[in-house]
Order: C-alpha cells, then structure tokens, then sequence
C-alpha cells in the first residue's frame, strides 16, 4: 500500500539563514505536521554572506534541512540587488515562501511557477516602511506599486503584526489568506540569559568599568535610520548635567567611525564604543544598563532589551519596522520627532528617574511575554496549512 509523500516547502528571506532565525527553523523542524516539509534557501560561502550580513554561521551547525545555493551580485552600489540559483529547483515545490524584498530578483521570478502549480507565499513588511523620507525617490515607488501587484497575488501572506494585517486589508488582500506572526525573537532565551546574569550585575558593572554609572546602552547597527547623530547631541547635554551618565555603544555598521570618534571626544568616562560584539557580551552589557535609547528606527532590537528590564526611549518616526506597535506607555517613553535637544536631554534624564522604581521595572518584561518564539513557529504553520489545503 503506497503512502503519500510529504508536500516540500522552500523558504528564502533575506538571502541567507540570519541568526536570529535559527531557532525559528529549528522549532519550525520540531514542531510542523508530517503531511510536509521544508528547505530553507543558504548560501554557504563565507565570503559572499558577509557581504549580505557582517555574522558568519556555518552551516554544518544547523538543525534544520537547507537547500544550498549560490548569491549572484548584480551591482556595485547595491550589495543587495541579488540573483540567486535557485529558480529552476523551485519548480519542484509545492509552496514557495519568500521575504517581500524584489531586490532579489529571484524572489521575483519564481512567482512564474504559479501557472504550473506552486503555491505562492510572502513573508516580510507589506511596503518599504524603513526607508527615510530622503531615501523614497520615484523609482522606489514604482517598485512599491509592482511589489503591492505581486503580493495581492499571493496564496498566503505572514503579516508580522496586526498593523501589518490592516495594511493589507486596505491594499485588497483578502483577510482569510493573511496569517499574523507576531514577529518575534526568542524571548524566552535572552530572558533566562538575563535571570542568570543578573546577580552578578554588581561585578559586571566592574567588568566594564560601569560602577556607580547610570547606563544608556545603544545596541544595534550602525546607520543613517538610527539617527545616532540626534542620541549623541542629546546625551552630550544630559552628561554635561548629570555626570554620572555613561553611553555605552555597540554594534557595527557603516557609521562605525562616526561612532568611534564620538566616543574619542567625549572620551571613556562618558562613553563608550565596543564595535560588533558577541551575543554574551552584549547579554552582558544589557544585564549593566538602566536604559536602552533608539533615537531612529524601530525593529526587533526593544525586545531583546526589555527583557533585560530595561525601559526604551525611542522617537515616533515615519521609517519604523511594523514591531515599533509592540511599544506602549507601559515599557517605553516614545517622544516626538521634532523634540529639541535640550528637552530630548531632560526626557532621558526623566526617564532615568522613572524608572529606577522596581515595581516599574519588574512590569517591562510582561508586556512582550507573550511574544515567544513558539508562538511565531505555531502561527507560520498555520499558514503553511492554509496554502497546502490542509
């Protein structure tokens, strides 16, 4: 008596396996239903995937089944204007998920399978909602338009958030093909890292020369949509007040000498640049800090500092990832974007003050709990289920 074979499931984003989506596919391995499976599209040369990403993972190190390929640079500006090879094996899936990115061309060309069967599904932002408003040129939004054409044609869409889900409403996608995701990252790890690190904050603190200091940490890349330029001008004044204050920095990224010089200035008593550092040292960074400031544009980055304990200043701009909406009055002070520098430098002062009541701070962690990488991996198989008929 034959048996049915499982359905295959390819699926790309941002080009190859980032690592904060390791343990998403390998929860995704653990826990999808047999009736299918999936491949993950990587790259495994170190040298081309440094230049999509600055973090190297080998890929002998994964849990969870990838379908190799090979990253075709088509510009010289544009690092990220790709093909990669893997049109022709897409044919042979049932379902093709992909990041909503059409600077892989690739991404764009597979939707041909379509009239051969294959399933389409998108994962991803429904717009280019992080580009600063002097970033959006003409050519950029003709691409919006035949990207939002691409999307509407799609089998399933995972929308991140629920904003995300209102967005695509409004375009004419119909609701019973969106699954929300709730995009996360492993909440539940980087809050056991912080239970165990955090009685040893006091000898941290000297680790990294931080005893008696009131730390504001900025950790993430270095880049024009940070706005590091308007944190800088005002931490220089709150320091100048409150001497006690230490910036601590780290990350990497095309601004990175900008940063490097700021910090020389101001010098090691008022700041600090630690460049791209491992995920123990920035755990322990975190677990030293009182507060996590994010001048520019919102992703996933919050997150990780709330479960830290650590309240996040932020500014409401018109570039942020959709998880900005995971911010609320209750783990954030989010303040406008025309603030001066003299009152940006009061609210971190404000801020500091606030927040050091334990109670305040024992409520952060609570208000993204629910956010778990389990939950993210549940609503993606939902979906995948919804495409395949099942």
């Amino acid at each position: 008596m034959s048996t049915l074979q499982p359905k295959k499931v390819l699926i790309a984003q941002l080009n190859s396996v980032r690592s904060y989506r390791l343990r998403f596919y390998e929860l995704l391995e653990e826990r999808r239903p047999s009736a299918w499976q999936f491949e993950v599209v990587h790259d495994c040369s170190k040298e081309r995937v440094t230049k999509l990403y600055p973090v190297y993972i080998d890929p002998s190190a994964f849990r969870f089944p990838i379908l190799p390929v090979k990253t075709y640079f088509l510009s010289r500006r544009r690092q990220d204007l790709v093909w990669q090879d893997f049109f022709l094996r897409a044919r042979k899936y049932d379902l093709v998920i992909t990041d909503t990115f059409i600077s892989n061309l690739t991404y764009v060309f597979v939707n041909l399978w379509k009239i051969a069967g294959v399933k389409r599904g998108y994962w991803g932002h429904t717009s280019d909602q992080t580009s600063m408003p002097s970033q959006i040129t003409t050519f950029k939004k003709a691409l919006e338009v035949f990207k939002a054409w691409c999307l509407r044609r799609a089998d399933v869409f995972f929308a991140y958030t629920d904003s995300e889900k209102h967005r695509l409403t409004a375009a004419g996608f119909p609701l019973q093909r969106i699954i929300v995701l709730n995009n996360t990252i492993d909440t539940t790890q980087e809050r056991r890292a912080y239970c165990e690190l955090k009685a040893r904050r006091s000898l941290l603190r000297e680790k990294y020369a931080l005893t008696n200091r009131e730390v504001i940490i900025y950790l993430g890349r270095m880049m024009d949509q940070k706005r590091l330029d308007v944190l800088f001008e005002g931490f220089e004044q709150l320091h100048r007040r409150r001497p006690s204050t230490c910036l601590v920095l780290a990350g990497g990224g095309p601004g990175a000498s900008y940063v490097a010089k700021f910090a020389e200035k101001l010098g090691s008593d008022a700041v600090r640049y630690w460049g791209p550092v491992d995920e123990l040292t920035a755990q322990e960074l975190l677990t030293c800090a009182e507060l996590f400031c994010l001048p520019g544009q919102i992703g996933l980055a919050p997150l990780r500092a709330l479960c830290f304990d650590l309240p996040v200043v932020a500014f409401r701009v018109s570039f942020h990832a959709p998880e900005v909406e995971y911010l609320n009055e209750n783990n954030a002070l989010l303040l406008p974007e025309d603030l001066s520098v003299r009152e940006f430098a009061e609210k971190l002062a404000f801020a500091l003050d606030y927040w050091k009541d334990e109670q305040r701070r024992a409520s952060l962690y609570p208000t993204i709990a629910h956010l778990t990488m389990e939950n993210m991996v549940d609503n993606f198989i939902k979906g995948v289920n919804l495409a395949l008929g099942f």
